[in-house]
């Protein structure tokens, strides 16, 4: 348990409380968060713990060299049992022309005598949050007097407001999109670090259960775990597993509410445990990391 509290002194390094000089587009910022702790203009937050020493720390973990995919199959979990808005990716051939052609299985030879190439190209509609994916500042924001003139507005993380950074949608298309906090700033920073794993499943079964700070102790004693600053921590519930082994047949029962274990994210300790860990993202199979209510 010592190593925990060498974990919170190493941290006080990379978090404060204390708020740095407001940015233009903010007076005050929520108990806890971190707005403005890595600039006025920051969009990656804690990711910024990605640093060149962390992947090089992590580097050096690396034995065998070997690979393997963390992700479900887009088609994953089937249906729309997991979540009533999001329904499975629809794979459609890519019309060729406007008499109906379809570009695949297309033979070239249909408009070039001779042509021996035959051609396959489709598009997708997709839920993006339908399978595996990676949460953005911009999916969850609150309303919340970052004015400080006794007026809650809709803000995401370190200020970006709402129907101007998070851009509304046309109301005549729904056509949308975001100038701040889209995945886009994920991917050009590089989501590469030192992965750490959590085994709730293998500690606390493959039931619900809501996960408090005194359990993640025991379970990282017991696995003799130590959490570094830039760590992609995922928690492991087993629920991923359920969605594989159903083949896209989930029945509700299996979903709601029998989810696996998930996190208290209402524990102040195990929140204060994340923030001074200096760990960069939080990573589950589960439908969430945290229980509702959140």
């Amino acid at each position: 348990m010592l190593a925990i509290v060498s974990w919170q002194d190493r941290a006080e390094n990379l978090t404060t409380n204390l708020e740095p000089a407001m940015p233009s587009r903010w007076k005050r910022r929520p108990d806890g968060s971190n707005w403005g702790d890595f600039g006025d203009d920051d969009e990656l937050g804690r990711l910024n713990f990605l640093t060149p020493e962390a992947r090089k720390r992590a580097a050096g973990y690396v034995e065998e060299g070997l690979t393997f995919c963390l992700s479900l199959p887009l088609n994953l979990p089937g249906g729309n049992i997991v979540h009533r808005l999001r329904h499975p990716p629809r794979l459609f051939a890519l019309p060729r022309d406007e008499e109906g052609a379809l570009n695949y299985n297309y033979p070239l030879a249909n408009e070039k005598v001779g042509a021996t190439d035959i051609v396959s190209d489709d598009y997708v509609t997709l839920a993006t949050q339908y399978s595996t994916h990676w949460d953005t500042f911009a999916h969850v924001g609150q309303s919340f007097d970052a004015d400080s003139d006794g007026v809650a507005e809709p803000v995401y993380y370190n200020g970006w407001r709402a129907g101007i950074d998070v851009v509304a949608p046309d109301p005549a298309t729904g056509s949308a999109r975001t100038s701040r906090l889209g995945v886009e700033t994920m991917a050009r920073a590089g989501l590469q670090g030192r992965g750490l794993m959590i085994d709730l499943c293998h500690h606390l079964g493959s039931s619900r259960r809501v996960v408090s700070y005194d359990d993640i102790m025991r379970i990282i004693e017991a696995d003799c775990i130590e959490v570094e600053p830039g760590d992609l921590v995922c928690f492991y519930s087993g629920f991923g597993d359920r969605i594989v082994s159903s083949a896209g047949t989930l029945d509700r029962s299996d979903v709601q509410p029998a989810h696996c274990p998930e996190l208290d994210g209402r524990d102040q300790r195990l929140l204060k445990w994340i923030d001074g860990t200096g760990l960069s993202a939080l990573i589950s199979d589960n439908f969430g990391i945290e229980a509702l209510p959140a």
